[in-house]
């Protein structure tokens, strides 16, 4: 690194003295990888990324007084933009103009598109990587780079997925762990991965964790499980998701996990006890796991309710009568989780269709959304009921606009709707509330009644 301070010099003469004065090391060619502002709050300098290759030692450091440099030699397939891309990405990345590089950048993250990236061959796991791993923001051009590396079947490509596991962005740590799960070189990753959890942050550890049960189901559920009790939270809750995500894999459950599982559910911290509700829906679990679960319909956080409604709910046939016998309760937030649990339950419907008028607005909203799911069960015969539609037709004037909002959502989805239903859906769209007016006029254009 030095300064251009040399007057006429060019950036590629500047480069070439710094190296040989500063190492020792000379290069007769070298190529821009990138440049521009490195610090536009405080300077207006530029910073410019040169890579140089066949270095030969020609002569011993010429350092100044006040320059401390230590030389690294670090192998080629060790250097970070190697892992990453590979030896013939760096070396076409040497040689690629930096027009295209850039251009190929910019549609990335600019307009999300990777199309120009994966042009450059080699260079596109390297730009996906610097998108992920480096930029802030730009979550949905992030989200699409990651897609795009699941269907690129390389192991540069589940590499940088597996980079992208460590980000920040939820969304993006979400769509490497979904891309990564179905790729068919995720198994070379999964050594790194391993070695991740075992020291350091307990954030990287926890997605390290949660991204080797992606791409080694069996083995990251053993360490899922050595690591179920850990004291760290976050790495607690990896625990639990990890598990989930290797039975979702198809991995065996081992024995101990629905133990692990169990003790999560009784866990101080929320997520934990949401993670391992939910994690539950993946395996086969008994008389003792139901009674848990259904204790935990009552839990005082929403998020461990909702997630014990939805394992609940894949296993309605089995609890469906204890489930339909705490409806009658007179506590809403457990109405609306038993709602939850039920709203792919088609037998559930006689039950659920009068609390569409029920006295509490909140159960009404819960009511009717889980009918909106039901209705595409085409066995519940929701979709032509009559009945059903002129039901939803009158909660178009309900005093709660949440209520409104979804009765006229619910209506999208029925058909041979009565000219009077629709009369009422036309009146909503001009409802005081712009939520109402939103969803009726969005019903009504998938009704065919723009």
């Amino acid at each position: 690194a030095g300064l251009m301070d040399i007057k006429g010099e060019s950036e590629e003469s500047a480069i070439k003295r710094e190296l040989l004065e500063e190492t020792g090391y000379s290069v007769r060619d070298v190529s821009l990888i990138d440049a521009g502002p490195f610090n536009t709050g405080l300077l207006n300098d530029e910073l410019a990324l040169f890579l140089g290759l066949d270095a030969v030692k020609t002569a011993e450091p010429d350092l100044e007084s006040t320059e401390d440099i230590e030389i690294l030699k670090i192998p080629l397939k060790d250097l970070f933009f190697v892992r990453l891309a590979g030896e013939a990405g760096l070396v076409r990345l040497a040689k690629t103009a930096t027009a295209s590089v850039k251009a190929a950048a910019q549609a990335l993250a600019v307009q999300g598109d990777p199309e120009p990236a994966l042009a450059l061959g080699p260079l596109a796991t390297y730009l996906l990587a610097s998108l992920i791993r480096v930029h802030r923001g730009q979550i949905e051009a992030k989200v699409r780079g990651a897609a795009v590396l699941g269907q690129t079947p390389t192991v540069d490509a589940a590499r940088v997925l597996a980079l992208g596991l460590q980000s920040d962005e939820a969304d993006v740590s979400l769509a490497a762990s979904r891309a990564l799960i179905r790729h068919p070189a995720a198994a070379s990753v999964a050594d790194a991965l391993l070695t991740a959890t075992l020291a350091g942050d307990p954030e990287r550890r926890a997605r390290a964790l949660m991204g080797l049960a992606c791409a080694d189901p069996a083995r990251g559920m053993g360490r899922a499980l050595e690591l179920g009790a850990h004291g760290e939270p976050t790495i607690r809750r990896a625990a639990s998701v990890a598990m989930e995500s290797a039975l979702a894999a198809g991995a065996k459950p081992v024995a101990g996990v629905e133990g692990q599982l169990l003790a999560g559910l009784s866990d101080p911290v929320i997520d934990v006890r949401a993670a391992s509700a939910q994690a539950l829906a993946e395996l086969a679990f008994g008389d003792e796991t139901t009674e848990r679960l259904l204790a935990l319909t009552r839990d005082d956080s929403r998020a461990v309710r909702e997630a014990t409604a939805e394992t609940l709910g894949r296993r309605a046939d089995a609890v469906r009568g204890r489930l339909l016998s705490r409806l009658e309760t007179g506590d809403s937030a457990l109405r609306q989780t038993i709602i939850r649990a039920l709203r792919r339950d088609a037998p559930s419907v006689p039950a659920l269709r009068p609390l569409v008028r029920d006295g509490d607005p909140a159960v009404r909203h819960a009511a009717i959304w889980a009918l909106t799911d039901l209705t595409q069960i085409e066995s519940t015969g929701l979709a032509t009921d009559a009945d059903y539609s002129a039901s939803l037709a009158e909660s178009l004037g309900d005093n709660d606009a949440d209520v409104r909002a979804i009765a006229a959502k619910a209506l999208a989805v029925c058909r041979s709707l009565g000219e009077a239903v629709l009369d009422r859906l036309r009146g909503a769209s001009v409802d005081r509330d712009a939520r109402v007016r939103i969803a009726a006029a969005q019903a009504l254009r998938a009704l065919g009644q723009d």
